[in-house]
């Protein structure tokens, strides 16, 4: 994502800043920008401490994160695919939210940062796959965006995810689509 806020009051004793990589500053501080603040965000709805008077509790509250900052400038298709397998073996969940533009358009993925997932998929974790999961876009208001044109999102080595409204139906700006 953007970066990862290591020493946020809710995150930082979650954070494994020893493998932690910044592919923007080509250093190994994922500390975001000044308007970067998706990458902590979606940190805080994966894993926030919770319990401790801050207000939130992360999905997998019990979860060690790894600041990865990828999409905050330009990258590359090897950047892009060395993001995908960076530390395959001690890291066992990608969480990926990111991806071409909701535009309506269909778009393709770098053949290195599809190699990479493959390759992520079936021999990270020694063996056993790595998990990327993928965001299932933010184009929902546009009647001509879906998630089947996302090729990072419909890959078949990632799971799409969508977004629901406490009620259980899709989030109005989440795409439609498989």
């Amino acid at each position: 994502d953007d970066g990862l806020e290591i020493t946020h009051e809710d995150l930082a004793s979650k954070v494994n800043t020893a493998i932690d990589f910044d592919w923007n500053g080509n250093d190994n501080d994922p500390s975001p920008g000044p308007f970067d603040d998706h990458g902590t965000a979606v940190a805080g709805v994966a894993a926030a401490q919770g319990n401790n008077s801050l207000g939130v509790s992360g999905a997998a509250w019990d979860a060690e994160l790894v600041g990865l900052r990828l999409i905050a400038g330009p990258v590359s298709d090897t950047d892009e695919a060395e993001a995908l397998t960076h530390q395959p073996n001690l890291i066992d969940i990608y969480n990926n939210s990111w991806g071409p533009a909701d535009n309506g358009r269909i778009s393709v993925i770098g053949p290195q940062a599809l190699a990479a997932l493959q390759q992520s998929a079936t021999t990270g974790r020694n063996g056993l796959g790595n998990i990327h999961t993928w965001a299932g876009g933010n184009g929902g208001d546009d009647t001509n965006d879906n998630v089947n044109y996302d090729p990072y999102a419909n890959s078949r080595f990632t799971i799409a995810v969508g977004a629901l409204t406490n009620s259980g139906v899709r989030s109005s700006y989440s795409d439609t689509g498989a």
